[in-house]
């Protein structure tokens, strides 16, 4: 049995600068005005389109952010988006907070995507490909089931 004590000790400090770094990231995409830019264009870009193609978008793109930085960073930064793009299609923008919501907890594919999972990467001695081969299908399910769900439940 591991004792809570041996859990923490086995904590390399790589991993905590890591689970640091990418909330430092998220705050320099926010203050660099990238996060700004990205927003105006995907907003400008998806006018044309209608809610559910753009819903489908911004939850795709949310959930691959999600991968890559932590999941409070992405929502922090793609909620003003969401928001802005529900605007300019002239809808309400709940359904695309929920999906904001939905794709910023959905980081299976990677181990990096959420706190605990590079926790458990780094203690259970898991590779990379272990999270992409269960993480990715599961990705895939949630997806489509979100954008099921939110257009049942949250309608535009």
């Amino acid at each position: 049995m591991l004792t809570a004590d041996q859990a923490y000790g086995g904590l390399k400090p790589e991993i905590l600068i890591l689970i640091a770094g990418m909330v430092v990231i998220g705050i320099a995409l926010e203050e660099s005005g990238l996060a700004a830019a990205v927003t105006g264009a995907l907003v400008g870009s998806m006018r044309e389109v209608g809610p559910l193609t753009a819903l489908i978008v911004l939850y795709g793109l949310t959930m691959v952010l999600t991968e890559l930085l932590s999941n409070a960073t992405v929502a922090v930064l793609v909620l003003p988006v969401a928001v802005a793009l529900a605007d300019s299609l002239g809808v309400s923008p709940r359904s695309f907070i929920v999906a904001v919501m939905m794709a910023g907890s959905a980081a299976f594919a990677t181990p990096f995507g959420y706190q605990t999972n590079v926790i458990v990467y780094q203690m259970g001695g898991y590779r990379y490909m272990d999270f992409v081969r269960v993480g990715l299908p599961l990705n895939l399910l949630t997806f489509a089931v979100a954008v099921l769900a939110i257009r049942a439940f949250f309608p535009f």
